[in-house]
């Protein structure tokens, strides 16, 4: 990854309206909305189920990479077990406001950064290049 480009730099170039996804887990798979990020916000804001929103600053998005980076496959949710497996989850707790692994690994694909195995357990991978 070049020095300058961050994921949010990706995000801006990539979300210039809002849009509608969905989530990679094929028994669920959620519609949500996601709402571009501007120069003055610095999040990006998912609109799931009635209305409710979340915003996932800069930072969050900007880490993910470093979180993703030489791990190969990483299961997208919670794990129920107690094997210590690191989630794209477990990096977002405390970074977002909720349990938005599932929204924020669709935005990942989106924005090419990087793609889902959606079998089950749903996993992500880091693109090339990231």
């Amino acid at each position: 990854m070049k020095a300058s480009r961050t994921v949010m730099h990706a995000l801006v170039a990539t979300f210039t309206v809002e849009i509608t996804l969905h989530t990679p887990d094929r028994s669920r798979h959620k519609a949500f909305v996601a709402r571009p990020p501007t120069s003055t916000t610095g999040h990006v804001v998912l609109v799931v189920g009635s209305g409710k929103e979340c915003r996932v600053h800069a930072d969050c998005w900007n880490g993910i990479p470093d979180f993703l980076r030489g791990r190969g496959w990483v299961r997208i949710g919670a794990t129920h077990s107690s094997s210590g497996n690191e989630t794209l989850q477990s990096y977002l707790d405390g970074r977002a406001d909720w349990y938005t692994a599932s929204y924020v690994a669709s935005v990942l694909v989106h924005a090419g950064i990087a793609e889902v195995d959606a079998g089950t357990p749903n996993k992500i991978m880091l693109m090339p290049g990231w």
